[in-house]
């Protein structure tokens, strides 16, 4: 994969495979977009109530005037009358002979932040100390592949770097990496199932890492390879959706907003296996309310106020989801003995009590925030820093208590900074909630990694990775 775009978005003239004929289309290929078309000549148009009901594709093939093949996923088409057909589609595969082809055994992926979580692939750089002597050398050791493959269901993750040298230039000399990833199946996959089982995975676990939400730069898939056994095999498309940015990069320095050098949450050199990694991100992302909330605090430009509230909200959902979850037996306990309290109730003939008990209270124990807060704090793994994160968040303890409030430890702080914030009795100046915020986004990444499978020792390294907010 090169720096350069595989196929540059823009619009193309061409000729779709539609049910009622072909017809003369022009396509809108944009970064992260979705596909748009417009058809002219296929079938009859209508007067009035425009546009009519749309039709539904799963897949649609056609060939673009450059000779390439275009195939749509999830395509739908309406009838605009005089101004003709109009239609979208989820997401576009551009190729040569792409449309032969509805499963793909191989997939490149490039994900901004890749490099952050992959070992540097410069292992060792030399250059002359003295640009004045007579003869003078650089040289560059370059690693490009820092992690090895592993395998998970019959797909083999290879994150990797791909590494270009400008050889043909007598007066400069350039080396190039380029942080990827190829994914490689036994079995053939198809395009939805490439993307929603591995590559969106994948890209929000470079993101759990960075502390950002990241993208996807570029998505290629292939069958075949580029030599003379299966050259009559080679083929590769470049995919265009929501989401795909159509802009390769090199790698480099990742920087946080303010310039500071990101420190990534892990690496893959201290984690469990990849392929391993993105298989639990499935199972565990179907029940863990706490992702998006996480995601949507990384957004870009947020007020504090605003990421404040939306990690707590998230720290209390991973709570009730990995922790409360485990007393399930202490609730059944409590939910029997509340139906004999019941029970005790209406035997003395106090039918109303009994009924205002039975609907307005539950038998599940009370979870005030400060009490989850308390408990996700004092894992095992975040326990020793809290003396740090308590000093940290001294500004927010001194501001609470000019409003008239007392907390009384550092989870009873963050509770009553959230309900301030969250009815709306209270603005926080951003360089006292900025450091609670960073404690609660340490807490449910930290959590979200021990769901994911990494020990106890590699959980107590990333602690250590992110010491300083």
């Amino acid at each position: 994969m090169s720096a350069k775009a595989p196929f540059e978005p823009g619009e193309y003239l061409g000729l779709l495979d539609l049910p009622l004929g072909p017809g003369d289309t022009v396509l809108d290929l944009q970064p992260d977009r979705p596909p748009t078309f417009s058809v002219h000549g296929y079938g009859p148009t209508t007067m009035g109530g425009f546009p009519k009901p749309a039709e539904h594709h799963a897949r649609v093939t056609g060939r673009l005037r450059s000779n390439h093949d275009i195939v749509l996923g999830d395509a739908q088409i309406s009838d605009w009358g005089p101004l003709g057909h109009r239609g979208s589609a989820r997401w576009a595969l551009v190729g040569l002979d792409v449309a032969d082809h509805e499963t793909w055994e191989r997939i490149y992926v490039q994900i901004s932040g890749l490099e952050s979580i992959l070992r540097r692939p410069m292992e060792e750089v030399h250059w002359p100390r003295d640009g004045t002597t007579d003869r003078q050398q650089y040289s560059a050791v370059v690693a490009p592949y820092p992690v090895a493959e592993s395998t998970h269901d019959g797909v083999h993750v290879y994150p990797r770097y791909n590494v270009s040298f400008s050889i043909s230039d007598p007066y400069q000399h350039q080396v190039t990496t380029i942080a990827e990833a190829l994914l490689r199946a036994d079995g053939p996959l198809g395009v939805d199932a490439w993307t929603a089982d591995w590559v969106q995975p994948f890209t929000t676990l470079v993101g759990i890492a960075t502390g950002r939400v990241e993208s996807l730069r570029v998505v290629i898939t292939q069958n075949g390879d580029f030599e003379p056994e299966r050259r009559e095999d080679y083929v590769r498309g470049v995919l265009f959706a929501s989401g795909i940015g159509q802009d390769p990069k090199p790698a480099e320095r990742q920087l946080s907003s303010r310039g500071d050098d990101i420190v990534p949450l892990f690496t893959l050199d201290d984690s469990p296996p990849l392929a391993t990694l993105i298989a639990n991100w499935r199972s565990v992302s179907e029940e863990l309310p706490a992702l998006p909330l996480l995601r949507l605090s990384q957004g870009a430009g947020l007020h504090p106020n605003v990421r404040f509230l939306l990690l707590a909200h998230a720290a209390e959902s991973l709570h009730a989801r990995t922790i409360e979850g485990e007393d399930k037996v202490e609730y059944m306990r409590r939910k029997a003995r509340f139906k004999e309290a019941l029970a005790a109730i209406k035997a003395e003939g106090l039918a109303e009590e009994h009924r205002f008990l039975r609907d307005n209270v539950e038998p599940r124990r009370p979870y005030p925030l400060a009490q989850r807060l308390r408990e996700l704090l004092t894992t095992s793994a975040l326990a020793p820093q809290l003396d740090g994160w308590n000093s940290r968040t001294a500004g927010l303890d001194a501001h609470l208590r000019t409003l008239g409030v007392e907390p009384t430890d550092l989870a009873d702080r963050l509770a009553r900074a959230r309900n301030l914030v969250s009815h709306g009795a209270a603005h926080l100046p951003a360089d006292v909630i900025r450091p609670a915020a960073a404690l609660l986004d340490l807490a449910v990444r930290l959590g979200i990694l021990s769901l994911l499978g990494f020990t106890e020792a590699q959980v107590e390294r990333a602690i250590q990775r992110l010491s300083d907010p």
